[in-house]
């Protein structure tokens, strides 16, 4: 089982928000199912639109996400964060001068614990607030390593010294994020996980902006969300019967394109239309550079796999997809 517990804070005594409600709405409805609509995170969504969202009930229902086995567990904020010389903290709406809300390394620590003691197989921690980057660092000291258990990977929305912007419609981490889980950060079968995700927010923020921070203690990269396939498994397949090398070059002709009615033949032009699905996910090209590949058919010219096709050739043969 997989579960996700999604928090949003806007309002706050002081300084209120206007996007972490919203953003809090955007990824439940992401996260709650994948793309073909099938079940993904079980949800609970607590927000300030219908709850005073206090230091005790966020820390209630932080220990209950942790408090059962499961073999995904998730946990979004997004609200203010604040920092001390110390450490940082998810901040709560009834905040105080020393009491300003859970420290992020009780968070960390619940998380630990979790993987190491109750069975829980992976843990993400999404945080889309200011100083987010403490989480996951050693509390009090100056040190960019973090204390993380096997299975556990964080992602948060700027580093320990940084604000997080907030636009009007809403953090503008959290928006990247929902463009990543709808497909901006699949793979090709739109599997997306924790690194793609990072990695997608990265190339999306310029070095002038907020940094993200992404830190990770694992031995494989879980599915996080699947999102749109750019191709079927069963299509992926098929690449090893058209290829019988990674380094096969393929020869078409006017009987591949399916307007020239003078030379076709409905197999070369069901490969055809398989052969322009791998070149749109980056798996195929024509072996003439910058030819298109109708030209190349048109032209007698032959198609092959790019170094991206070449990978995903050997893990269908070798049986790892």
């Amino acid at each position: 089982m997989a579960r996700a517990l999604i928090i949003g804070i806007n309002d706050y005594a002081q300084f209120p928000l206007r996007g972490s409600v919203p953003d809090a709405i955007a990824m439940n409805n992401l996260l709650s199912r994948h793309h073909d609509g099938s079940v993904n995170y079980d949800c609970k969504l607590i927000t300030s639109a219908h709850t005073n969202v206090t230091l005790k009930k966020l820390r209630e229902n932080i220990h209950e996400l942790f408090r059962s086995p499961d073999d995904r567990v998730l946990f979004y904020f997004s609200g203010h964060g604040y920092e001390n010389n110390l450490e940082g903290f998810l901040v709560a709406q009834n905040a105080e001068k020393f009491m300003e809300g859970l420290p992020v390394s009780e968070l960390l620590a619940l998380a630990n614990d979790a993987l190491t003691k109750r069975k829980i197989k992976e843990v993400t921690l999404i945080l889309d607030c200011c100083h987010a980057g403490h989480l996951g660092a050693i509390p009090g000291m100056d040190t960019p390593h973090a204390l993380l258990s096997p299975g556990l990977s964080v992602l948060t929305s700027s580093s320990s010294k940084e604000l997080s912007i907030e636009t009007k419609e809403g953090g503008l981490f959290t928006r990247i994020l929902c463009e990543g889980l709808n497909g901006g950060a699949a793979d090709i079968l739109g599997r997306v996980t924790a690194a793609s995700l990072y990695n997608y927010v990265d190339q999306m923020l310029g070095a002038w902006q907020q940094r993200p921070q992404f830190k990770t203690h694992t031995d494989r990269m879980h599915l996080i969300r699947k999102a749109n396939l750019r191709l079927t498994l069963k299509e992926l397949h098929q690449i090893t019967a058209h290829f019988i090398t990674p380094d096969s070059k393929v020869k078409m002709d006017k009987s591949w394109e399916e307007t020239e009615k003078e030379f076709v033949k409905q197999d070369n032009v069901k490969k055809f239309k398989l052969f322009k699905k791998y070149r749109d996910a980056g798996l195929l090209k024509p072996c003439e550079p910058d030819e298109d590949l109708y030209w190349a058919a048109m032209n007698k010219g032959a198609a092959e796999l790019t170094l991206s096709g070449k990978l995903y050739w050997k893990m269908v043969t070798k049986g790892i997809i």
